[in-house]
């Protein structure tokens, strides 16, 4: 964004902060510490204190930075396994790790040179770059996108690297090579995007979007579920929290073509009979561009309407403000889309949002990979179950029935996978009445037999 536009989601809603120095295009990470207050944040290139003072810069030629920072997903940063004072920025193919106890605890880089590559010889380049947990609950899979050029096939050959990142650091775990289904598909532009719990995976190319299955456990990706290959210059992507609707949009910032905000119903999915919803179509402004899409704290959607051109210097309504998905998990036009919602203080933005993870997704309960021990603060996977188990309604003022044995044990968790009810089933009814809006996951359990739901509350 544009000088650098501090958003504080403390307070529940975003509250606009004086602006930061900061330069980027699409691509951005920012990292807060478990009360919310601001650490560190990059650019993939420079990284930033929170006083906004730049402590480390990669070692490129001055003319290249245009260049790293407009890579679609260029910055991530996750924790130092083992180390409770240090965190990684994932870049392109390349690392740094600031250390928080150094410069009055305002960080600094523990390494020198302070960004490193990672250990592949796996050639080619891309712009995609995502991670989530382990299914352990303690490492991380990494996943990044490489197009290389073939020799023989005079064609791209595009493949998803998944790199394990654990104690022993960040090595190549696996190389998928991926379908693109189109010739526009193989640019490099576009997102990936895990759901919050990780098991569903989505890849959007210019020219096709597909969902995957993804195994936390194994790092396997796959099989797909769904595609998508009618529609061009796909450009960004969210799932909303439960994972059954995925945002995506289609943006002239690529290219001609139109300005288009989809949902995607993927229970009713089937491959070529999409459940699509037009959630927002922008026309008659030729100056501008769909931006990237991005859950925030509050698990609404965010999007950003950029310029579409680097250098249009406009600053319009559109520029200076971020429009808003309230309720991802209502269908159609229920999900309530509002444009220029979050007035950015005169300051304008880019195409970018902060590439975030789910850093509170935890360990897998009775997963063949939780070898950690200790405990989990993950919802356990569901277990089959006789069909009569049910809660009722799914979506509610906030209290819900559960229809299965008197003497089952229900836990509900929010989306963090904090416990904000529990009681047995006999006679009681889920009271959901003080907790916030927004998507609840509750667990029954009676012997050896367990499922988990999802509920809505409005």
């Amino acid at each position: 964004m544009d000088g650098g536009i501090w958003l504080d989601f403390n307070s529940g809603a975003p509250v606009v902060q004086e602006p930061l120095e900061f330069s980027t295009i699409e691509s951005a990470a920012v990292i807060s510490d478990s009360i919310g207050k601001l650490m560190f944040y990059s650019n993939g290139i420079e990284v930033y204190n929170r006083n906004g003072e730049v402590f480390s810069s990669i070692e490129i030629d001055l003319d290249d930075t245009i260049f790293f920072k407009s890579f679609t997903q260029g910055a991530l940063i996750l924790p130092e396994i083992g180390y409770e004072n240090l965190l990684r920025v994932i870049g392109i193919g390349t690392y740094s790790i600031v250390d928080m106890t150094m410069n009055g605890e305002l960080g600094g880089m523990k390494e020198s040179p302070s960004w490193r590559n990672f250990n592949s010889d796996i050639l080619g380049f891309g712009e995609k770059n995502t991670a989530v947990r382990h299914a352990n609950g303690r490492d991380w899979w990494i996943l990044q996108m490489r197009h290389n050029f073939n020799m023989e096939t005079y064609d791209y050959d595009s493949s998803m690297v998944v790199y394990l990142y654990d104690s022993n650091g960040i090595n190549v775990y696996a190389q998928y090579f991926i379908n693109t289904r189109t010739e526009g598909a193989k640019s490099q532009y576009g997102e990936i995007s895990f759901s919050r719990d990780g098991s569903l995976l989505a890849m959007a190319f210019m020219g096709s979007i597909t969902v995957y299955n993804f195994d936390r456990c194994s790092g396997q990706i796959g099989p797909e579920i769904a595609y998508i290959d009618t529609l061009d210059k796909i450009y960004s992507c969210a799932f909303s929290p439960s994972g059954k609707f995925l945002y995506f949009n289609q943006s002239t910032g690529f290219g001609n073509g139109e300005n288009v905000l989809y949902q995607w119903n993927l229970e009713l999915n089937q491959f070529g009979e999409h459940d699509l919803t037009k959630v927002y179509h922008m026309q008659g402004q030729a100056n501008y561009a769909n931006g990237q899409l991005e859950m925030g704290p509050d698990f609404k959607i965010y999007m950003s309407t950029p310029c579409r051109s680097l250098d249009c210097g406009l600053v319009s309504p559109f520029n200076t403000h971020l429009s808003v998905i309230n309720h991802p998990d209502l269908g159609g036009l229920a999900c309530d889309f509002d444009t220029l919602t979050v007035y950015l203080g005169g300051l304008t933005t880019n195409f970018g949002l902060p590439n975030m993870v789910n850093y509170a997704l935890g360990a897998l309960e009775g997963s063949e990979c939780d070898t950690l021990g200790g405990g989990s603060t993950a919802v356990p996977e569901s277990a089959t179950l006789p069909p009569s188990w049910q809660i009722t309604p799914t979506v509610s003022n906030g209290f819900y029935s559960f229809n299965g044995p008197e003497k089952a044990m229900l836990l509900v968790y929010d989306v963090w996978g904090r416990t904000v009810w529990q009681g047995t089933a006999a006679g009681l009814r889920i009271d959901l009445s003080a907790q916030p809006t927004g998507l609840y996951l509750v667990r029954a359990q009676w012997e050896e037999k367990q499922q988990t739901f999802r509920v809505m509350k409005q």
